[in-house]
């Protein structure tokens, strides 16, 4: 069973990043995978930095169920779970951490 304190820095980074893209979920681009949305179609002249995740990485995630893909053989696009959504809002409230003047 896959815990928040089980994850490693990277696979919370990518939870998250997913959670923050209005789909919730990673597609493939040419540096790797990013989180849908965050990677702009337009061309521009300055440099864009994205962060990206490797399918090594996103392999990691579909074996503990927090991620599904479109397709088995080459995947284009993977979507977080429920289960993936949920430890992804627990990573972002952790975040977040107690608030001052909370008692």
């Amino acid at each position: 069973m896959t815990t928040l304190q089980s994850l490693s820095p990277l696979q919370r980074r990518a939870l998250l990043a997913a959670l923050a893209s209005p789909s919730h979920s990673f597609t493939r681009q040419r540096a790797g995978y990013v989180a849908a949305g965050a990677y702009p179609k337009a061309n521009r002249s300055q440099a864009l930095q994205v962060e990206t995740f490797t399918k090594r990485l996103m392999l990691m995630l579909e074996r503990e169920y927090l991620v599904e893909s479109d397709q088995p053989g080459f995947p284009t696009r993977f979507a977080l779970t429920s289960k993936g959504l949920q430890l992804a809002q627990a990573i972002a409230e952790a975040a977040k951490g107690p608030r001052a003047g909370a008692a």
